[in-house]
């Protein structure tokens, strides 16, 4: 779970209490989507931060990696969205 603007306060080196501060942001915004999150308290979570990557021009990188016989990469912003067709392909 992610938001560009809570994941804009976390920096490789951030404190535990700015990591603590930035969990209960998200949790306080995802409870209001999920009712049964309220209430739960980040000491029951394990908080992490995660790279996305995609390109610099927002396409969608998709196809063999070079050097790396039978392996497929995929990167996209649109991963939700373009799962399906992406690994259709991917696989054909």
């Amino acid at each position: 779970m992610g938001s560009d603007d809570i994941d804009a306060l976390i920096r490789d080196d951030s404190s535990a209490a700015t990591l603590d501060r930035a969990g209960r942001a998200l949790l306080t915004r995802a409870a209001g989507l999920i009712p049964a999150l309220a209430g739960l308290a980040t000491d029951a979570c394990d908080l992490r931060i995660g790279l996305h990557p995609y390109s610099e021009d927002g396409k969608t990188i998709a196809g063999p990696l070079p050097g790396a016989q039978g392996l497929m990469l995929v990167a996209t912003h649109s991963g939700i969205t373009l799962a399906p067709v992406l690994g259709w392909l991917m696989a054909t």
